[in-house]
């Protein structure tokens, strides 16, 4: 596993259930029964039945919350530290890209490393010095041995898999707490940009336009795919909005921007009641 300045590896049992085991012969017995019927291929049917202590399928049932103790994110054959996956997002945010990240991984790595060659040269130097230990210690192994110290650090594809997995895993979380977030003030935009590269079909884009609206702080409230410039297909998205704040009692929204005020206005004002209120004060 791939921390902030080493590495750490991870052993555990692997469990077996025999209630699974059962159910997982049961299934491929009536699988060969039916395919003998049938006069046909068995199908493969395999219900699992073996598990290791930290799969993320086990980690939420551990008692007293202990899985969220966990130190990293899983992902196929190795996993990265919680420390560096608290830090991509506000790094990411900010412009700062995952091969960066990459570099500055391996920067703290080195670092370590150099660390550690330093306290072993001064054992060895004292236990020489002394006679105490052994004064025929053995040299430090290289950065890249991968038989000794095996330094490594994620690469910034990745860290950008990782970033992603790991932010799917609590896409629901994430969901509910966009919507506490309030919005008196909103910037909308329409990006025709994004819509060009994405979703296309037999070379022809699907949308038109990511429409994109930010609050005052920042957040982003709205965001949602079009397929024309029609007010109409905003309507939906708008409506859902409106019924978060006022199940959430946020306030209500008081001032809109737009690239296009003349057009948008009467539109706004219309499905904003509040906005046509604070316009008349």
């Amino acid at each position: 596993f791939f921390d902030l300045s080493d590495n750490y590896y991870v052993m555990g049992r692997r469990y077996k259930c025999d209630k699974c085991m059962k159910t997982n012969e049961t299934l491929q017995k009536e699988s060969k029964e039916s395919a003998k019927e049938n006069e046909s291929a068995v199908k493969k049917v395999r219900h699992r039945y073996t598990f290791r202590s930290w799969d993320e399928d086990v980690l939420p049932y551990l008692p007293r919350g202990c899985g969220d103790e966990f130190p990293a994110f899983l992902t196929h054959k190795c996993g990265l530290d919680k420390k560096v996956v608290d830090m991509m997002r506000p790094l990411f945010d900010r412009g700062y890209r995952p091969e960066a990240l990459s570099d500055l991984l391996l920067e703290m790595h080195s670092k370590e490393y150099t660390r550690q060659w330093l306290k072993h040269e001064r054992l060895s130097a004292f236990q020489r010095k002394t006679g105490l230990g052994n004064s025929c210690s053995e040299m430090f192994s290289d950065f890249s041995d991968p038989e000794k110290y095996n330094g490594k650090v994620p690469t910034g594809g990745y860290l950008a898999k990782v970033y992603k997995l790991f932010h799917k895993s609590i896409r629901c979380h994430l969901s509910k707490e966009v919507k506490k977030r309030g919005a008196e003030r909103l910037a909308w935009d329409v990006s025709y940009k994004e819509a060009k590269h994405l979703s296309q079909y037999k070379g022809q884009p699907v949308f038109k336009g990511l429409v994109t609206a930010v609050n005052e702080n920042g957040e982003v409230r709205m965001q949602f795919h079009i397929v024309s410039d029609s007010h109409d297909q905003m309507e939906t998205a708008i409506e859902a909005f409106k019924r978060t704040t006022l199940e959430y009692g946020l306030p209500p929204l008081k001032l809109l921007s737009t690239d296009d005020p003349l057009r948008d206005r009467a539109f706004f004002n219309r499905i904003f009641p509040s906005l046509a209120v604070a316009d008349m004060g």
